[in-house]
C-alpha cells in the first residue's frame, strides 16, 4: 500500500457509516464486499453490496444534510451519516460517491491522495 496522510478515526467513520448503511438498508442477508485498489496518486475505496439498490433520484441528494431514504422513517438515524463522509473525504482531498440502480445493489466509493513518491 503506498503511504496516505490521513486521520484514522475519521476514516473509520466513513467506513463505518458505509457498512453500517449497506446493512441497515437491505435484507437481513446482504452481501457485502469491501475492497481498495491502487491508481496512479490515489487510493480508490468501494463498498458494494447486492442489496435492493437506489434511485437515481434519492442517489443524486444521499450526501445532502438530512437526507434520508424513503424508507428511513421506520429506521433510526438523522440522516447526518453520508453528509459528514462526504465532509470528511473531501477534507483529505478526495472524492465520495455511489452507483446504484434499484434491485441491483449499491457501490459506495471514496478515494483518498497517495503520497506520489511512494507509487
Amino acid at each position: 500500500m503506498p503511504k496516505i496522510e490521513l486521520d484514522p478515526i475519521q476514516i473509520w467513520r466513513v467506513l463505518n457509516n458505509l457498512i453500517t448503511n449497506a446493512l441497515k438498508h437491505n435484507p437481513n442477508r446482504v452481501r457485502i464486499t469491501i475492497d481498495a485498489i491502487v491508481e496512479p496518486n490515489w487510493l480508490y475505496c468501494r463498498i458494494s453490496d447486492d442489496g435492493v439498490g437506489i434511485s437515481a433520484e434519492q442517489s443524486d441528494r444521499l450526501f445532502k444534510l438530512y437526507s434520508r431514504g424513503k424508507r428511513s422513517r421506520y429506521m433510526p438515524g438523522l440522516g447526518i451519516g453520508l453528509y459528514l463522509s462526504q465532509q470528511i473525504i473531501t477534507a483529505h482531498g478526495g472524492e465520495i460517491g455511489v452507483v446504484s440502480s434499484p434491485g441491483n445493489g449499491s457501490t459506495f466509493w471514496f478515494t483518498l491522495p497517495c503520497q506520489s513518491e511512494q507509487l
